[in-house]
């Protein structure tokens, strides 16, 4: 374990003056003091301002998640679940916060399953072992926006088009949403959101456990069965998040670690980079060669997991990691001149469904400590009506077996020295393949992270052998595609990725770091020096 040098300076300096700002504090932190990067910019700019004050990654990404469930609850409200990584410097140590929901908890009444608010505590563990600052403070912006009201982003308002003539049929939608003449709010239009902020004075006055029991997790439960939705109190107030060690796989000299749980994507993406680590020649090969790899490789992955998926026993609440191991194809059926058809990747097993929707955060704080979440509600606005008394939409449970694809953030640092160096999350369709081939093209290709994440792309998908396409990827790779035998089709943007790399290491060479939000959302990256 490391003495954390940029502690012991901090120290010394409150100690030599007895005027210091505190954590906490406006301005605690000068040079350097992080990143941060969300799908959202008030979010962003909320995390930036808890790292300048002194708090940790944790606080900022738990700060972030609040926020979001203000501006941005068409992905992450107060009912969101899904998953972080983090890694820790001083204990050179990497832990994954598992706040999916669990299957056991599930209720077979016959009305729509609702998931518990399962990030609020998730959070909550995860900013309980590694925060800095009080948790009244996390809470607190989210609180005074939907109290007092803030402009809504082009990233909520993206969100609110595309849903709109759903939104239309929810009155509770409507009542916030809505506007004069049946339209919706645009970018820059004001909302309040007085029943979220008083759920969230009630968190942040009580903690997250505010919402598990007590007069709120009562108010919760009831809002579910005024909307028609199954979610029993003694489920609710029985939900608790794990804090659990995450996959961890080699990264050259470092380690990437990815989330355990079999409902999240972390297996696949850990398959997939095991694929993709151990192809020698995959660094010196062009870009053609390197698609038809990854092509095959994300395939692959996830066929190891649905083979692993349909073993007696195996369920999407507990991984055995070892079993997983075990059925891997080991990239035995790639032809390097030849697509191959799902098929043969699957050998006779269905594949995995998956739902897409979600939203992911950063952060980095200049310590070198690391968090990556990913939030979902399974589809956009989730059960698509606001709670009552609440202000938040709910998740909608999807059918049993269904996996999140938009749950897999990733984490790189060095257990020998406490350095961190990239740390990646992304939603959307395809982002979870998308986060794995941005982490190989940065630690396996030596590319920078902007136009690692920036770059056309491409991703699996159904039929024999298709590829999606961004209509950037250029006639060369098409073609290059096709040769393999690829059927091409012309798609919108895959995933959204948020990102952070340091590539000398952090915290001892801050001034390399850069941090990144994808051009393909309406997200911002926040950093101050």
């Amino acid at each position: 374990m490391r003495l954390s040098l940029t502690a012991l300076a901090a120290a010394l300096a409150l100690s030599a003056c007895g005027e210091s700002k505190k954590v906490g504090e406006p301005g605690f932190i000068t040079g350097f003091v992080g990143g941060v990067a969300a799908d959202e910019p008030r979010a962003a700019l909320v995390g930036r301002d808890i790292l300048g004050r002194g708090g940790s990654a944790a606080d900022a990404a738990t700060a972030m998640f609040f926020t979001l469930t203000v501006t941005k609850p068409s992905m992450a409200s107060l009912g969101a679940v899904g998953g972080c990584v983090h890694f820790a410097a001083d204990s050179e140590e990497f832990l994954a916060y598992d706040f999916m929901p669990r299957p056991a908890q599930q209720s077979a009444s016959g009305r729509p399953r609702i998931a518990p608010p399962a990030a609020v505590r998730g959070m909550a563990a995860m900013q309980a072992r590694y925060g800095q600052m009080p948790w009244a403070e996390l809470v607190g912006p989210a609180e005074a926006l939907a109290r007092f009201g803030h402009a809504v982003s082009r990233s909520l308002a993206t969100d609110i088009e595309a849903r709109a003539g759903e939104l239309a049929k929810s009155p509770s939608m409507v009542a916030i949403f809505g506007r004069p003449g049946g339209r919706f709010v645009k970018e820059g239009d004001q909302i309040q959101q007085l029943e979220l902020s008083a759920a969230l004075s009630s968190i942040r006055q009580r903690g997250a456990g505010a919402i598990f029991s007590g007069p709120l997790a009562r108010q919760y439960a009831d809002a579910v069965a005024a909307i028609g939705g199954d979610l029993p109190i003694e489920t609710l107030r029985a939900y608790t998040p794990r804090a659990i060690p995450a996959i961890e796989r080699p990264a050259g000299n470092h380690i990437i670690a990815f989330l355990p749980m079999a409902n999240s994507n972390g297996p696949q993406q850990a398959r997939l980079w095991q694929i993709l680590a151990e192809n020698r020649a995959l660094p010196r090969a062009d870009r053609d060669e390197r698609l038809h790899v990854i092509a095959e490789a994300s395939v692959a992955a996830h066929a190891d997991f649905a083979q692993w998926a349909a073993l007696p026993g195996s369920d999407l609440a507990v991984l055995d990691d070892a079993a997983l191991q075990s059925v891997e194809s080991r990239f035995k059926a790639f032809n390097p001149n030849k697509a191959q058809p799902i098929s043969a990747w699957l050998q006779g097993v269905k594949p995995v469904p998956s739902e897409s929707s979600g939203t992911s955060v950063v952060a980095v704080d200049n310590r070198g400590n690391a968090a990556a979440c990913g939030f979902t509600l399974f589809r956009p606005f989730g059960a698509g009506r606001m709670l009552p008394g609440i202000g938040s939409p709910p998740a909608l449970l999807p059918p049993p077996g269904v996996l999140s694809g938009s749950v897999g953030p990733i984490v790189i640092g060095n257990k020998h020295t406490g350095d961190f160096y990239l740390a990646l999350a992304g939603a959307g369709s395809g982002s979870a393949t998308t986060v794995v081939t941005v982490a190989t093209e940065i630690m396996l290709g030596d590319a920078q992270i902007n136009p690692a994440i920036g770059a056309p792309r491409f991703s699996r998908s159904g039929g024999p052998a298709t590829v999606s396409v961004e209509k950037d990827v250029g006639e060369a790779a098409r073609a290059a595609l096709k040769a393999r035998g690829y059927k091409i089709e012309d798609g919108g943007s895959i995933g959204r990725i948020n990102g952070a790399y340091c590539p000398r290491g952090l915290p001892a060479n801050q001034e390399f770091c850069d941090i990144r939000t994808d051009w393909r959302g309406n997200g911002l990256a926040a950093t101050a020096r």
